[in-house]
């Protein structure tokens, strides 16, 4: 059960992380790291708690991330033990509570800085209770995930 809380921590504070900084490569090859914005504070989202969660994985059509979607779901049952199902954007109404992947119907508060993305980069948002996360290629959902 240690083990288990210290997988949770650990995702939650790389989580964390990743919504300071977005990463990258440049047309040359470079690694870059651009901070998008800078916070007073940080917003602590708690995606699972008591082994239940109230969030749901919302992805865009596009297979690259449908494919993210369904490896972020894949990630989390295997470090919490929790089934988060992914669902398409345009069958759900958006809720309160979601971890929003791609370009979907629900990213206008959140997603002005995505269409500066480069290569294999990512954008991290969190936005009150939903969690944003956007790349335009699977190594970019990798680098985030």
């Amino acid at each position: 059960m240690e083990k288990k809380m210290k997988k949770i921590i650990l995702i939650l504070l790389m989580l964390t992380a990743l919504c300071l900084f977005g990463c990258g490569t440049d047309e040359a090859g470079g690694e870059t790291d651009v901070t998008t914005e800078a916070f007073d504070e940080i917003e602590m989202l708690t995606f699972i708690e008591k082994g239940k969660s109230d969030y749901a994985i919302i992805h865009a059509s596009g297979d690259v991330d449908s494919d993210a979607a369904y490896r972020l779901s894949t990630l989390i049952k295997r470090a919490c033990g929790v089934s988060l199902s992914p669902k398409k954007d345009n069958f759900v109404e958006p809720a309160q509570k979601e971890i929003v992947i791609g370009k979907t119907n629900r990213e206008a508060e959140a997603f002005a800085e995505r269409d500066g993305l480069i290569a294999d980069g990512y954008f991290i948002c969190v936005k009150e209770e939903r969690l944003f996360v956007s790349a335009l290629t699977e190594e970019g959902y990798e680098e985030a995930f």
